[in-house]
């Protein structure tokens, strides 16, 4: 794969059928964010042996994010699951080697996982809320009949 390539590039997925890359066999993946990437990675994944997930599961071997577009509820998922979370740049050189990388060296910064946190925790507050105010609200007559 030259280094010029862009992952959405023709390039890539010809180079990985070219050279018989299987390196992904049995891996289970899944992404968030990567929006018109999406299909050549599947391609890319299913293409070396592994299977690409829409919807990740508990199943799934790895997420791959890009962090700018991420939204947070897929990491904080695959992380209480204890699912490795990765940027692209894992997939990138995981083909550019020829051989799947150490998910720890493409893990995504503290910083972000901090902001994921509180958009999550931001979310449940509104949830809390909203369940409180529906709370304060009469119930509704059950069973009754006009006569």
């Amino acid at each position: 794969m030259s280094k010029s390539c862009k992952i959405n590039h023709p390039c890539v997925l010809d180079s990985t059928l070219t050279h018989g890359f299987i390196g992904f066999k049995g891996l289970i993946v899944a992404s968030s964010g990567l929006k018109n990437e999406v299909k050549t990675i599947a391609s890319i994944i299913n293409a070396t042996g592994g299977t690409y997930i829409e919807i990740l599961e508990r199943n799934a071997s790895v997420l791959i994010i890009n962090p700018k577009d991420a939204d947070y509820q897929k990491p904080i998922y695959a992380k209480k699951r204890r699912i490795p979370v990765v940027t692209l740049n894992w997939l990138l050189q995981s083909l550019a080697l020829d051989r799947p990388q150490a998910y720890a060296a493409y893990d995504i910064p503290d910083s972000l996982w901090q902001q994921y946190k509180h958009a999550e925790g931001k979310e449940m507050a509104q949830t809390v809320e909203h369940d409180e105010n529906a709370a304060k609200l009469p119930p509704k007559a059950v069973g009754q009949v006009k006569r």
